[in-house]
């Protein structure tokens, strides 16, 4: 890099009389290029560390870069920690952006203010360097210049909040980075917070709502984020650019980007960055990670293809349903709530029965419902299984009251209801169903129009938030399990009762055995 304004020395060698200085060329080639910029401003960051670039980085700052110039509005940015993201997307570019419109006026956010702040003065060390000074001069004003707001001398300023954060102000340029905190993942209540902060209080503070910009920079932490989000409201309103440690098949990858027109170029499985994070690196973090948080955190995949606990492709599918007089057992196994609305949790129940090791389910009622209509179809479902008995429900929270009033309304409850108190969390309980399904021993229904959602949900399990049917299949299975144990044990303590009762057999019953 060229020395600095501070230290240029006052003669210039013969060979360069008539070029221009240094920080002129410098001047213009980073306002050129955000990725230029990046590079030659990297040590002012990371002073001691060598930068490695990678391809991650060049597709990074093409699409930043189209931001400024006002190609990309709303860009959403999924890609894997520790990618540095953070150093490029929200400390280098808003100071670059300066250099070219020092106007412009920044809102960042973050999880936390902390860290939102620790970007800005990041940010605000570059922009009060000697180095960016002498190349785009535009100091920094001293009556407004705190870690987590300061202008410029064009009024441009820079502010930095947090989720749940309130600002009166507004922006060019609303940045948010990392809005989910890990740990707050499987938080249905954390993540409706940054839904909410987003949509009532940040989103809104676009200057210019025709020319304003929008970025978030995250890894994905889960199928009901701010990016699923966001793109469920306006599917065709974001740029996405998605980029994984490991190279997916072609059919799985996203559209070309906005503009830019980018599309992932490595070969299925190449890594990102392989310089930083090679094979073994990548080894170790999926070991460390396991698959769900892999599949999140680094494929941008909330669920892993292959399924968390439950594998999509061990689910048979049966053609004919074993006769009633074939089965060893059957149940019914219902998870209900009574909401009727279009958000409420789903009211499920299921006939399974099961033949020697393998089960089968038979059928299935799912949806939302209320009280009244819960009563129909637990009614209805056992009269069309007469056989597939008992009906099972859960024992648990306000399982008690909804039994009473199940059974006062519905009276052939009275003998078929068995009651059932769960062991462990929900995923415990998933988990002691996997062997039976892994072994390929759950079956399903060939063309019943319920089945993809079945198994699309166990493969979700538990990263998305529906998880009805999955409850209820591991109920139903748990309870097979459990009644075939119990009719073992009893039928080995009656043989020994008989054993101990008529003592060795004679010769005589021997031969009348024979006989």
């Amino acid at each position: 890099m060229a020395p600095s304004g501070q230290n240029a020395p006052t003669a210039r060698p013969a060979a360069l009389a008539g070029l221009p200085p240094i920080p002129a060329i410098e001047r213009e080639l980073g306002q050129r290029s955000l990725a230029w910029f990046c590079q030659a401003a990297w040590p002012l960051v990371e002073p001691g560390r060598t930068l490695v670039w990678g391809l991650h980085l060049d597709t990074l700052c093409a699409h930043l870069q189209a931001v400024t110039e006002g190609h990309i509005r709303n860009l959403i940015v999924t890609i894997p920690p520790r990618h540095s993201k953070s150093t490029v997307g929200s400390v280098l570019w808003p100071a670059w952006t300066w250099t070219r419109r020092p106007d412009t006026r920044f809102l960042t956010g973050s999880y936390a203010e902390d860290l939102a702040v620790r970007d800005a003065v990041r940010a605000r060390r570059v922009i009060s360097s000697p180095w960016y000074q002498t190349r785009w001069p535009c100091p920094l004003t001293t009556d407004q210049n705190v870690k987590a707001r300061y202008e410029n001398q064009a009024l441009g300023y820079r502010l930095a909040t947090s989720v749940g954060g309130a600002t009166g102000e507004g922006g060019d340029v609303l940045l948010v980075d990392d809005p989910h905190h890990l740990d707050d993942a499987f938080s249905h209540s954390a993540r409706e917070k940054v839904k909410t902060w987003w949509d009532s209080t940040f989103a809104g503070r676009v200057n210019d709502p025709r020319a304003s910009a929008r970025v978030i920079i995250m890894q994905r932490v889960h199928e009901d984020d701010l990016v699923q989000h966001l793109l469920e409201k306006d599917p065709g309103g974001w740029c996405v650019l998605s980029m994984p440690t490991v190279a997916e098949p072609e059919h799985l990858r996203p559209p070309a980007t906005t503009w830019v027109g980018w599309t992932d170029p490595r070969a299925e499985g190449e890594l990102l960055w392989p310089e930083r994070f090679g094979p073994a690196e990548v080894a170790q973090r999926k070991l460390d990670l396991g698959p769900a948080l892999f599949a999140s955190q680094d494929q941008q995949r909330p669920a892993p293809l292959t399924g968390v606990i439950y594998e999509p492709s061990s689910w048979p599918l049966y053609d004919q349903a074993p006769a009633p007089d074939d089965w060893d057992d059957a149940i019914q196994s219902w998870d209900l709530a009574f909401a009727d609305s279009d958000t409420g949790s789903w009211v499920v129940g299921q006939v399974w029965a099961r033949v020697g090791a393998d089960r089968y389910l038979l059928d299935q009622f799912r949806e939302r419902v209320d009280f009244t209509r819960t009563l129909d179809a637990v009614a209805g479902l056992m009269a069309a299984w007469p056989t597939a008995r008992p009906v099972v429900i859960e024992n648990k929270a306000n399982g008690p009251a909804l039994i009473s009033v199940l059974v006062q309304s519905i009276p052939e409850l009275q003998q078929e209801l068995e009651p059932f108190a769960p062991k462990g969390s929900k995923e415990q309980r998933a988990w002691s169903t996997q062997p039976l399904q892994n072994a390929g021993r759950l079956w399903l229904p060939r063309g019943a129009p319920w089945v993809q959602g079945f198994v699309e949900e166990h493969r979700r399990f538990p990263r998305a938030d529906a998880d009805d049917q999955v409850d209820c299949q591991s109920q139903a299975n748990t309870v097979l399990t459990q009644r075939q144990t119990k009719k073992r044990s009893s039928a080995s303590m009656v043989a020994a009762i008989r054993r101990k009762v008529q003592g060795p057999a004679s010769p005589i019953d021997k031969l009348r055995r024979a006989w």
